[in-house]
């Protein structure tokens, strides 16, 4: 409970104080475990350290310890950082080129052509450095309770959007230790369909949802369809394909039955919203066996048929068709029926129909019915349209990964934009009005740097979540400290029959067979220093570890870590700006072909130093963000820094790897760049906006902090930026 508390609250739930004799804790063993979690950046609140003292001796080591485990985890100094240069930066800032070149050759050679185990490292001895000179203001872990860790489930099921892979895994700890309870806050309706079947299928493995409850959730043929993907592991988004298992009698009988169910209330509708995903159904139908059970369930096996045997007329095939005959009166009366997709076609059907206030009036009638997460994006998007250089696009399911466009959409009014913001904005206010009254709201204006979370089923876990796009301030100091590391995805290499070392010389990846033979991970950190216009100034990377002038150095190049091994990048601030670098990105790559998600261990992060020869080369005080890397791709752009403006852009992007290419930053230094523009130039809705439009509703805007009766903020507040699940479940 505490490690999910701490992770997503900062929040600890102490155990009672039990009435046992034993030695009691005294000042010192206090003081040394406040000192014990200030080194990894932390403290407690007041009514903490009030409790510690009623603690036995034998008690407070056990909640230390439970604690420490924990936060270093958090942070990622659970592990040994072994750079290649150990006196780094210095190092290698004063070392020569053919020294850092003779070093890279004959390490590669061992490590990547003879292939040996523990690859050859040069020896150096390690100089005792300075005492740590940064000074960081500690992170403050308060008291919990219950309460607090059941609010977090009750905000996750209630997401209006797809879950994080983290979020999935709490949830299974959180159903598998508390089942009563997680039934118990169950709401009525899962907005979000792709939880909703990942919920479902949790709760029906356990055993723990009776047939007859379960039922009541599945209102179309997707969504009974993503259940069944969910319970064959398959890719809920549908965006994939996915193999579907062999299911029990039982099981097949409950899925037609539901399809049954569907179908009663419209077989037409069930039919078509099977033929959106008709390769997929097919499939299915392969598994459920729809002819044997004809007689029960004669709807579900006559869509079943059709789908199979005809060709169905589907909503979007009729859109087309009115577009093609300029039918503007049946096109608008159509889309009035499925209000979501009025929304996201709306920029269209105002560029070719010449009606434009009836659809303008049909759509203000439709919006009430169209979810807010869309009214928001169609708000941003009509707010921007005619000024923004670039468009946008993800793949279905895949955020993390981004296409990037030039905006060649012909320009519409600005009064007809200015019409279809009003009309968001008032379907908005009208659907947060009937919630809870919030009195008198102060809303920071940090607020508008922060984008409103529409999408997490990709991201990697952190150590502060905030969604993609928004921008936090960079703290004082002189040195960007970019940091990864990771390890050998099995390093226990077994003997072969003569007694020698199993190699694998097949870059290919299988991960089964390669957690036997234990795989060579080579994961390559990088930067790449960008003007003002994204145009790249220099790349540090194992292809050039220093650049003298900006003040740059990376700790060296390592392609295997059977033990565990670390690779750093010290940027100077000031020197980079005067040799006009505006941006930065961070990159890591995989070198050897797996998806990050494939490495156990494997690790990304970033510290800001103002003394970076001093303390260690990692100290866990100023880590400022760290990324547990566990996407199913190979280049990961975590993060961005906006030197003019002194932020950090928060990125957690995957880049599409060109196979006919080494896996660098200098092959893909063009998808950085077009990352970069999209996440500083384009166009996103914020939290400002969107609590502005509660405070409308619900509320009364104040100036003043200290008048308000709830205040939303970056870092501090009722509600932060880093709320995450409160923000989708409570204002979404």
């Amino acid at each position: 409970m505490n490690k999910i508390l701490l992770k997503r609250k900062l929040k600890v739930i102490l155990p009672p104080i039990s009435k046992e004799l034993g030695e009691k804790s005294y000042d010192t063993i206090i003081v040394a475990f406040l000192k014990n979690i200030e080194s990894l950046g932390f403290t407690f609140s007041k009514d903490i350290i009030k409790k510690l003292p009623s603690y036995t001796k034998t008690e407070l080591k056990k909640i230390q310890d439970e604690l420490v485990i924990n936060l270093k985890e958090m942070v990622g100094a659970n592990v040994k950082y072994t750079p290649m240069y150990p006196n780094f930066p210095e190092q290698v800032a004063e070392a020569s080129e053919a020294e850092l070149y003779l070093n890279a050759i004959i390490h590669y050679i061992d490590g990547i052509l003879l292939e040996t185990p523990e690859p050859w490292l040069p020896k150096y001895e390690t100089e005792k450095r300075p005492k740590l000179k940064d000074t960081r203001k500690l992170k403050i872990i308060n008291l919990g309770t219950e309460e607090d860790f059941y609010s977090i489930f009750n905000n996750l099921f209630n997401s209006k959007i797809a879950w994080s892979p983290e979020d999935r895994k709490d949830i299974i700890y959180f159903i598998n230790m508390f089942k009563g309870k997680a039934i118990d806050l169950l709401p009525e309706a899962i907005f979000n369909k792709e939880n909703l079947a990942a919920l479902i299928s949790i709760f029906k493995e356990k055993q723990i949802m009776s047939d007859s409850l379960l039922k009541k959730y599945f209102k179309t043929a997707t969504d009974v369809l993503r259940f069944i993907t969910a319970i064959s592991q398959g890719d809920v988004s549908l965006a994939t394909n996915s193999r579907f298992s062999n299911t029990k009698r039982s099981d097949r009988k409950l899925f037609l039955s539901i399809l049954e169910l569907i179908g009663q209330n419209n077989i037409e509708n069930l039919t078509e919203d099977m033929w959106r995903h008709r390769e997929k159904w097919l499939r299915v139908g392969e598994k459920l066996h729809p002819g044997e059970y004809k007689r029960n369930y004669p709807l579900m096996f006559k869509a079943f048929d059709k789908i199979r045997n005809e060709k169905v007329e589907t909503f979007n095939s009729k859109v087309e068709q009115y577009f093609k005959n300029e039918d503007d009166v049946s096109l608008i009366e159509l889309l009035k029926l499925r209000p979501g997709e009025f929304a996201r076609k709306l920029d269209r059907t105002l560029r070719y129909s010449k009606k434009v206030k009836t659809i303008l009036k049909a759509f203000e009638e439709a919006s009430t019915s169209v979810s807010n997460t869309v009214l928001l994006q169609v708000k941003t998007h009509f707010t921007s349209r005619n000024e923004e250089e670039y468009r946008a696009f993800c793949p279905k399911g895949v955020i993390s990964r981004l296409f990037l466009v030039d905006n060649e959409l012909p320009e519409l009014k600005p009064e007809i934009c200015k019409e279809v913001i009003d009309i968001c904005d008032n379907a908005l206010i009208s659907s947060f009005k009937d919630k809870e009254k919030l009195g008198k709201v102060y809303i920071e204006e940090e607020l508008k740097d922060c984008t409103i979370p529409l999408v997490l089923r990709d991201t990697n876990t952190s150590l502060k979540t905030i969604s993609r796009g928004s921008k936090v301030s960079i703290p004082k100091g002189n040195t960007i400290r970019l940091f990864i590391h990771w390890k050998n995805v099995n390093s226990k290499l077994p003997s072969d029959d003569k007694g020698g070392t199993k190699r694998n010389s097949n870059f290919s990846y299988n991960y089964n067979e390669d957690r036997e033979a234990g795989v060579r991970v080579d994961i390559d950190l990088s930067a790449v220093l960008f003007d003002k216009d994204f145009k790249r100034l220099e790349a540090i990377s194992y292809m050039n570890l220093k650049s003298d002038e900006i003040e740059v150095y990376h700790s060296g190049d390592i392609v295997s870590a059977p033990r565990g091994a670390s690779e750093f990048i010290d940027i100077n601030i000031s020197k980079a700006i005067k040799h006009k670098v505006r941006y930065i990105a961070m990159n890591v790559n995989m070198f050897t072909g797996q998806p990050f998600k494939n490495v156990p261990e494997c690790y990304a992060g970033c510290m800001i130093r103002q003394a970076p020869n001093s303390g260690e080369i990692y100290d866990p005080k100023t880590v400022e963000h760290k990324f547990d890397l566990a996407s199913d791709s190979q280049m990961c752009v975590p993060l961005i820094f906006d030197l003019e403006e002194s932020q950090i852009i928060w990125c957690d992007m995957s880049i599409n790897v060109n196979e006919y290419y080494a896996n660098n930053i200098e092959n893909n230094s063009t998808g950085v760049s077009a990352i970069g523009k999209a996440l500083t130039q384009l166009s996103k809705p914020n939290l400002y906006d969107l609590f502005k439009l509660h405070a409308k509703a619900r509320g009364t805007l104040v100036k003043e902090k200290s008048e308000a009766d709830i205040v939303f903020g970056l870092n501090k507040g009722d509600v932060t930026a880093f709320d995450i699940e409160k923000i989708v479940s409570d204002y979404l």
